[in-house]
């Protein structure tokens, strides 16, 4: 009900919007916290209610410089919500974008190693302890595709 009331009042849209403002990370120390109050909101209004993960996805873009009010997927905080988005929504792990596992996989390469973005493959792969083989074949193809990249640019034999 509380879920529902949120979403038909649109709130998940000014969080959003709150998201995208810019601020000083060096001088403004109550940003991050807000910050991070947001993202727990919108993994709570996600929480069990695929409407809601429905809204929410309209709203991802892994874009460096995504427009106001898009989820933007660059930092653990917000990869963690996109988890929660995914979150036993069989619908949207079975068409789950090959651009989108590339961007996490590629953070997983070139960023801050942490078991949040092993979480995501983990969500889009198995709903329910069962398998969801497209996800499965698109994560798939982009670990080797990434291997092999990694291989030429080191330029050793491919280890896949």
């Amino acid at each position: 009900m509380n879920q529902q009331l949120l979403r038909n009042m649109r709130v998940h849209k000014y969080v959003l919007g709150f998201l995208s403002v810019p601020y000083d990370k060096k001088n403004d120390v109550e940003m991050p916290k807000l910050i991070t109050l947001s993202h727990e909101f919108l993994r709570s209004f996600c929480r069990n209610n695929i409407e809601n993960q429905f809204r929410l996805y309209k709203h991802v873009s892994i874009e460096q410089n995504a427009k106001e009010g898009c989820l933007s997927v660059n930092t653990v905080e917000e990869v963690a919500t996109l988890t929660a988005i995914f979150k036993n929504n069989r619908i949207l792990c079975e068409n789950v974008s090959e651009e989108l596992i590339a961007h996490i996989i590629n953070m997983i390469e070139h960023k801050a190693r942490s078991a949040v973005y092993i979480e995501f493959l983990q969500t889009v792969v198995i709903v329910e302890e069962k398998e969801i083989k497209s996800a499965q074949e698109k994560v798939a193809e982009e670990v080797i595709l990434c291997n092999s990249l990694l291989c030429c640019q080191l330029g050793i034999g491919n280890i896949a």
